[in-house]
């Protein structure tokens, strides 16, 4: 022990005394303050650490170095010899290394994390980033640059020569977050893909180009710290067996063995956490509704839900077991409905236990009854599933969004829950339609917030008309007037601008009710989510999806910076919310986007103001796209409302007609528009 401490005193007095540790620590703090206060400028608590990878790129080359120089300084001094000689000399000696090595690491750590709570304080932060901001700066700095300072002292330990830079360098583009960018074009020539590979020895972060996800939070899961552990131990098992053979060099004591069976095991149990890893990397959306256009299941009875009893479950993943309460429409020997396609039914019985046969393909699961089953005749079904939710819509030990419209409970009838349009991706709205009466007890990590009254801890329960929506991670809730405001904690500046905004959407609510005059609802729900759920558009900012009892708001962390202030599309979201359906939903995206815009042009013309309407910036697009007969049509259309503005019947059919086509079968297109200007111009 007492050779340990001479060796660990003697390595910091060294690092103490050598100017080029205290200059690499300078530039190192000097430049993370630089960037944190850029992002902070920003008001992005979270997007400050997402994007600290180049500083993470950076440190994991600064601690290979230092590891090599760690070790390789009684060879330039000509005293290794002597530490090989001594009773367990070489054995200290690196322990020795590795807690001067972990020591400057601790400091750097530590005046990191001043600066950065200094820069929160200063913000006035939530609390909660505080404690998360240690535990992310440990998991993608601190044990990534300790790893690195330990493979610095394995390639000094073995290689004398300067051969050993040129190979740090090739190691260091392998083991940092920017490593599958630097190998995509080899990659991409070769016909190799080592993407996997590449993301499971990546030290830092594994998505560093993505922004920081309000909702989701910094991304921590278990199977990152498995990784970072399981990384760890193999480079502690190297290091001690390199000491070990140097050491004793020629007997080992059984003792010193001991080591190698504990860390097979702990290998072991970490490995179990890399199946579930490797399949939520290779979760893609896009790639498999595009190969998947089509229901593989079609439904051919009528029947409705009207209650559903459910025991949820968050961890590595999402486990649920819901009881269905099924009132059929018609008399039924076997019904379908829909669940998102990586939710994989385990089990399905009758309220006597009793298993019914049952098959899931895709996005659809078909129920076989023991006995058919008549009009009217309530039935109870058991249905398990567990799996995986789809990357829009998390489900694990983290965070949780679960929207009403995305079916994360067994939803009636059959329908893909996505579809792929030219370039897009587009939810399909499967909200239910109807009151059904929900009971919900979950089990997690997480705080959920729901449109439901909660009856006890982590349980809720109530009737309503169009769905069930969870949420849980970096949220909080408050109240603004008689709205409930379910928000992310890091958009605490978002939240000033909130009152406007609701009333900005009430009026945005009432005209739209007055010229299209949709049965509900008629006035904002008293429950708001803002959440990140993916856009459906990018012809105006942000997206909504509008409920009889709550709304949902799509937002970002730039939200932080006044985007409610200066939000002028709530006629467009409202219009797009109200007119989105399972049918329409099949349609072009840009016919979607050409009636709302239009609805909204005819709204600022009767208002007398056109100078920012969404609909100039679509002509705009299409002209300078070459796009001609779209640029024109357009051009149409606005004469159309322009001479037709103060004949509000004219223009409610018009755009009535506009929705009729949308919720056909038949794909709507340009030629349609021009034949409902052509009959619009008959009729007058």
């Amino acid at each position: 022990m007492n050779t340990f401490l001479s060796s660990f005193a003697v390595e910091i007095k060294l690092l103490r005394r050598n100017y080029w540790t205290w200059l690499f620590f300078f530039l190192l703090v000097t430049y993370v303050g630089y960037t944190f206060s850029f992002f902070m400028g920003e008001k992005d608590p979270g997007g400050t650490l997402v994007a600290s990878a180049f500083i993470v790129q950076v440190g994991i080359f600064v601690s290979l170095l230092l590891g090599l120089s760690l070790v390789r300084r009684e060879y330039f001094s000509s005293s290794e010899e002597i530490f090989l000689s001594l009773a367990n000399g070489f054995r200290s000696k690196i322990l020795g290394k590795l807690a001067a090595l972990w020591s400057i690491l601790t400091l750097f750590l530590a005046s990191t994390l001043l600066v950065l709570y200094g820069f929160y304080f200063r913000a006035d932060v939530a609390a909660v980033f505080y404690q998360k901001a240690l535990l992310y700066l440990l998991l993608y700095w601190g044990v990534p640059f300790f790893l690195s300072g330990i493979i610095g002292m394995i390639v000094g330990a073995y290689m004398k020569s300067k051969a050993a830079y040129p190979l740090l360098l090739l190691l260091w583009t392998f083991l940092g977050p920017l490593n599958v960018s630097i190998y995509q074009l080899p990659m991409a020539v070769t016909g190799v893909n080592a993407t996997q590979f590449l993301q499971f020895i990546n030290l830092g972060q594994t998505s560093f180009t993505d922004p920081y996800d309000p909702v989701y939070g910094l991304p921590m899961e278990s199977f990152r710290w498995n990784q970072k552990s399981f990384l760890l131990l193999i480079v502690v098992g190297v290091i001690w067996m390199i000491t070990l053979f140097k050491n004793y060099r020629r007997t080992i004591p059984v003792k010193q063995l001991l080591f190698f069976p504990l860390l097979v095991v702990g290998l072991v149990l970490l490995s179990f956490n890399f199946s579930s890893y490797q399949q939520k990397s290779q979760v893609n959306d896009y790639a498999y509704y595009e190969h998947n256009r089509a229901v593989q299941i079609e439904s051919t009875t009528a029947y409705q839900i009207t209650s559903y009893e459910i025991a949820l479950k968050t961890d590595n993943g999402l486990q649920a077991q819901v009881m269905l309460q099924v009132l059929p429409l018609e008399n039924i020997d076997r019904l379908v409905f829909t669940l998102y396609h990586d939710l994989r039914v385990t089990k399905v019985a009758d309220e006597m236990g009793q298993p019914l046969q049952f098959q899931q393909r895709g996005d659809q699961t078909e129920i076989i009854f023991l006995s058919k089953v008549k009009q009217g005749q309530q039935v109870l079904l058991n249905v398990k599933y567990e799996g995986h939710s789809s990357p829009y819509f998390f489900a694990n030990e983290q965070a949780v969004m679960l929207p009403n419209y995305f079916p994360w409970l067994p939803t009636e009838g059959s329908h893909q829950a996505m579809h792929v349009g030219s370039i897009d991706l587009r939810r399909t709205p499967l909200a239910p339609q109807h009151d059904i009466a929900y009971s919900l007890q979950y089990q997690g990590n997480v705080q959920l917030y729901t449109n439901l009254p909660q009856t006890a801890n982590n349980q809720w329960k109530g009737t309503v008309p169009n769905g069930l929506t969870i949420v849980g991670g970096m949220m909080t809730e408050t109240k603004i007037g008689q709205t409930r405001v379910i928000y992310p904690v890091s958009l605490t500046s978002m939240l000033k601008d909130v009152p406007a905004y609701l009333s900005r959407t009430q009026q945005a609510l009432g005209l739209i009710n007055g010229d299209w005059r949709f049965s509900t609802p008629t006035s904002l729900p008293e429950t708001v989510f803002f959440l990140s759920t993916p856009t459906e558009t990018n012809n105006y900012t942000g997206d909504m999806w509008l409920g009889q009892d709550h709304v949902l708001v799509n937002i970002n962390q730039s939200y932080n910076l006044g985007l409610l202030q200066h939000e002028t599309s709530q006629i467009e979201k409202l219009l797009f919310a109200f007119i989105r359906s399972p049918e329409s939903v099949k349609q072009p995206l840009d016919m979607h986007v050409l009636l709302v815009n239009s609805y909204d042009y005819w709204v600022h013309f009767r208002q007398g103001d056109v100078s920012s309407v969404s609909v100039r910036r679509l002509q705009r697009s299409y002209q300078m796209s070459g796009m001609k007969r779209e640029a024109e049509t357009l051009q149409q259309i606005m004469t159309y409302v322009e001479q037709n503005s103060n004949d509000s019947h004219r223009m409610q059919t018009f755009f009535h007609e506009w929705l009729k086509l949308l919720q056909q079968s038949e794909s709507m297109g340009w030629k349609d528009i021009s034949s409902l200007q052509a009959a619009s111009k008959g009729g007058q």
